[in-house]
């Protein structure tokens, strides 16, 4: 299945309903990225859709004392680092 071999986290595993191999998300292991949506060759929707998860800007430690601002999503943080 090309979006369970997309995967970079081993989310997407592989399930037969009514003789059709069907792909199953693992909520414990997938991380948003999209890659298992970007290859899906189901048509004329993926069978796999990402959506968005909500996020917030909060500040570890303090940016006036040098450091880094970061966007929290849920239990994922992506730091941004000022050049």
């Amino acid at each position: 299945m090309q979006c369970a071999a997309a995967c970079p986290y081993g989310a997407v595993e592989e399930m037969e309903s009514g003789g059709v191999p069907c792909p199953v998300v693992r909520p414990d292991r997938c991380r948003g990225c999209g890659a298992c949506q970007t290859v899906c060759p189901a048509e004329p929707d993926s069978a796999i859709v990402v959506l968005g998860m909500p996020q917030k800007q909060v500040q570890t430690p303090s940016e006036e004392e040098g450091g880094v601002a970061g966007i929290s999503a849920g239990s994922q943080t992506a730091r941004i680092i000022p050049l």
